[in-house]
């Protein structure tokens, strides 16, 4: 299964976890004042859970990231936690589980900077006239 998204810790370097799908990327999503982000199918890395058994640490500035074919980062944003979350032992090892955060991006991605992150995913670098379908206007947070 190839993953999409990485949520990595500012703090420590360490990346959370990885998930397929999430919603929330366009901050579309709103909580009072904070936007909120979710990721589907959410899968904690080992290294990161060894280090948190470790520290106790829990999470409040982290980026999130986006992720080519061959699941490397290929851009991300950073996002943070107006209060420090705090990663349960029983949430390590569930196969489905849910992870929903709520707080800020410091900058939003547009709708259009979501497609481009879509087509740079698998992007072969000999295709010709690759940007025609992509706007000369700097992007828009309303899409």
């Amino acid at each position: 299964m190839k993953y999409r998204f990485a949520v990595m810790d500012d703090e420590s370097g360490l990346t959370v976890g990885f998930c397929r799908d999430m919603v929330g990327l366009t901050a579309d999503i709103m909580v009072e004042t904070y936007e909120k982000v979710m990721f589907e199918q959410f899968v904690f890395n080992e290294e990161f859970i060894r280090n948190i058994a470790k520290t106790k640490q829990s999470i409040s500035n982290l980026y999130i990231a986006i992720l080519d074919d061959e699941e490397k980062v290929i851009g991300s944003y950073y996002f943070h936690l107006p209060e420090s979350y705090i990663i349960h032992k029983q949430n390590y090892n569930k196969e489905n589980f849910h992870l929903e955060l709520t707080g800020m991006f410091e900058t939003k991605p547009s709708s259009v900077d979501l497609r481009l992150w879509e087509f740079l995913k698998g992007a072969q670098p000999h295709e010709n006239n690759i940007w025609h379908t992509f706007s000369l206007k700097k992007s828009d947070p309303d899409g």
